[in-house]
């Protein structure tokens, strides 16, 4: 490893450095399925679909359980919501689904954008 992390172990850095390998790997790119309810709106209101959490849920699950999904996936960033939902058929935490297809999972840890105070609008996250 030639990174140089002082405050990690040799077996941290060596870890990251296969993860970063694994989420670069050629052909493969990454999906972020972390997308708020207000954004799965615009996906699900012009083919009349209601934006709910189980809607959600199985729309996730059918990316995630696409054929072949992980010859062309490295890695999924999840939210809060899907990082807890399971599979409706066999009750597999999402987490797991994807981790056992070799696909390195992400969640994204902030809780969307706010008005930083001070500014004209600007935007940061909470």
């Amino acid at each position: 490893v030639s990174m140089t992390a002082w405050h990690l172990s040799k077996d941290k850095q060596i870890e990251l450095a296969q993860i970063a390998q694994s989420l670069a790997t050629s052909g493969k790119g990454i999906l972020a399925a972390d997308e708020p309810a207000d954004v799965i709106e615009t996906r699900f209101s012009p083919v009349n679909i209601e934006n709910n959490e189980e809607n959600r849920r199985y729309y996730r699950q059918l990316l995630f359980r696409t054929n072949e999904c992980s010859q062309y996936i490295s890695g999924i960033i999840l939210c809060h919501e899907t990082f807890h939902h399971k599979t409706d058929d066999d009750d597999t935490p999402f987490p797991r689904l994807l981790k056992e297809n070799g696909i390195i999972i992400g969640i994204t840890v902030d809780k969307g954008m706010v008005i930083l105070g001070g500014t004209d609008d600007e935007k940061t996250t909470k």
